[in-house]
């Protein structure tokens, strides 16, 4: 570095230093006397605790009424169906489905409307299908289609 720099950067830092040092000082010109001071206050040793010895307190809390909790109201409807309308269904079982498989079964059996359920034990991964009567051969041949073994049940 030239000589001509290195004043240079002595003044930049010696005035960047100025103005930090202005601006704490006059930040605490600032302040409110109060802030700055702390007052210690000496601890009492001598302190009497003062039990009382009837427990009224106790005896007031068998006059009050017993406290009543929120409860949440939930309202459930369950609609069975009429034995008469009970269609016959097929289950196939799709063994041992990798998850991104599963998720393109599922995202397939919503689109069409088909209901399934699936069981996940500690390796395995098996989908039920429920086949309705009146689109079971589409619905086979549209598994077949994709590649996808199946056990008919």
């Amino acid at each position: 570095m030239t000589r001509s720099k290195k004043f240079f950067l002595s003044i930049v830092v010696i005035v960047v230093l100025g103005i930090a040092i202005y601006s704490l000082f006059s930040y605490k010109n600032t302040l409110p006397p109060e802030m700055i001071t702390l007052d210690y206050k000496n601890p009492q040793r001598d302190v009497e605790i003062k039990i009382p010895k009837e427990k009224v307190w106790f005896a007031d809390m068998k006059k009050e009424r017993d406290f009543a909790y929120p409860a949440s109201e939930a309202h459930f409807s369950l609609n069975f169906l009429d034995p008469s309308e009970v269609k016959k269904r097929r289950n196939v079982i799709i063994k041992s489905v990798d998850k991104e498989k599963l998720f393109c079964l599922k995202e397939l059996f919503k689109d069409k409307k088909i209901d399934f359920a699936y069981n996940k034990s500690e390796n395995n991964l098996d989908i039920v299908v429920y086949l309705p009567q009146e689109r079971e051969e589409k619905i086979l041949q549209m598994l077949h289609y994709y590649g996808i073994a199946y056990q008919n049940n």
